[in-house]
């Protein structure tokens, strides 16, 4: 605990567990301002929460993940306050209920795959949160990055508990029952109704809510099977899995819910057919030519923190055709190799087009030849290009690809046209027979 610490608090901008958050400005020890966000032990709060705020800080010290908000440290004036990083967009909750569209529906899974992130390395510390709800995820680096926060009511798995700790609308039905013992399994119910909340953008059962029903009576409603209407999700086409593994997150029987890790691993093969980059980083100058995939444009994309020069491929796949065009994506997504042009990503608009963003070339083999028509061609290392080619085809070969298009037009020059690379434009298949 540090009394010396340069402090100046500014507006209160919320409130957490056992105290008030106020937007502050840190002067450190070599005189740079920083902006945080400053939590502080009310007065008048007896000395329990004193005690519940000291052991936030123990373990806010142990936590140290991309997906846990920063503590940067703690001081003592007449309370005790904590430090912690400042986000600039605010938390989950604002997000969802300002009707401020920032992002689209399909951009918010990444969300939900950082929340799991970060939920699972507190639970690999033997650690739960017991209170995870959208007003506790706060939003970093122009929406892109979620963290979990307020930490105050944090215990370790061996501590013995049946307090009524949590916000009931998010609250599992375990923790209510005479022999409740929270465990990690009420964290993933928990999750289950934020990840409603994130797609649905609706308050968890608001509705019980304004019919000035008493919070008793709504965990009772829980606690008998109800739960947010899942179809108020609203999601796109053949999702309906997302849908089914949010059902097991808030299964009346905790030993179906799935653990943190599952979690992980199920959204992080689901976000690989995706890899989305937010459109509006997108700047598209001119379209150059038509393929296989769509129109092919020349564009500018920024790659945090830099911004690049691209190819991008707009398409707009058909409803049933989705999916499988999805999959494709990630197979691209996959192929690592100095001489296979390489996907950046994908973003999606809201009327279902995407753009495929890959790094950009000046020219291909086919077009420096027939449509510049260079004439002093030996100039050119041809024998290398084909070398080259070969390498790649090798490489996609020991993977059971085969690319089945192979032209001059899909071979693109890179670095002063010395070095060439293989360029998918429509299918990749698996070869199913060697």
């Amino acid at each position: 605990m540090n009394n010396s610490l340069d402090i100046q608090l500014k507006e209160r901008i919320g409130s957490g567990s056992y105290g008030v958050v106020y937007e502050g400005i840190w002067i450190t020890n070599t005189r740079k301002c920083v902006k945080v966000a400053v939590k502080c032990l009310e007065k008048g709060n007896n000395k329990d929460s004193e005690t519940n705020i000291l052991r936030e800080i123990r373990n806010l010290q142990e936590l140290k993940h991309e997906n846990i908000v920063t503590f940067h440290g703690a001081y003592r004036q007449k309370n005790i306050c904590l430090i912690f990083e400042y986000s600039e967009c605010g938390s989950l909750y604002d997000y969802l209920h300002q009707e401020t569209e920032r992002v689209s529906n399909f951009e918010k899974l990444p969300w939900m795959l950082q929340c799991a992130n970060g939920m699972e390395y507190l639970h690999s510390k033997k650690t739960f949160h017991r209170d995870l709800k959208t007003q506790n995820l706060l939003l970093f680096n122009d929406y892109r990055t979620l963290k979990i926060c307020d930490f105050g009511t944090v215990k370790q798995y061996a501590t013995e508990n049946t307090e009524l700790i949590g916000t009931i609308s998010y609250m599992a039905p375990e923790v209510c029952t005479a022999d409740g013992k929270y465990t990690e399994k009420c964290d993933v119910f928990s999750y289950g109704i934020t990840f409603w909340e994130v797609f649905a953008q609706k308050k968890p059962f608001d509705e019980l809510k304004k019919q000035n029903m008493h919070p008793v009576a709504i965990q009772n409603k829980i606690n008998n099977g109800a739960r947010p209407n899942i179809n108020d999700m609203q999601i796109w086409q053949y999702s309906n899995r997302i849908k089914t593994i949010i059902e097991k997150c808030w299964d009346r029987d905790p030993n179906n819910r799935p653990t943190m890790k599952r979690l992980v691993a199920f959204l992080g093969i689901d976000l690989r057919l995706y890899t989305p980059i937010n459109f509006k980083d997108i700047y598209i100058p001119q379209c150059l030519m038509d393929g296989r995939y769509g129109l092919g444009c020349n564009a500018h994309c920024v790659l945090r923190p830099t911004c690049y020069e691209v190819d991008a491929i707009l398409c707009k796949p058909d409803k049933p055709v989705e999916m499988d065009f999805l999959k494709e994506v990630n197979k691209l997504n996959e192929l690592i190799h100095p001489n296979i042009v390489k996907l950046y990503g994908v973003s999606r608009q809201f009327e279902n087009r995407f753009f495929l963003l890959f790094e950009y070339s000046t020219i291909s083999i086919h077009n420096l030849f027939h449509v510049q028509k260079c004439f002093n061609r030996d100039s050119y290392p041809k024998v290398e290009w084909i070398y080259q080619c070969l390498q790649g085809l090798d490489y996609l070969h020991s993977k059971d690809i085969v690319h089945g298009d192979l032209k001059t037009e899909n071979l693109l020059l890179f670095d002063n046209c010395w070095n060439a690379k293989i360029f998918f434009t429509g299918k990749v298949e698996k070869i199913l027979f060697l």
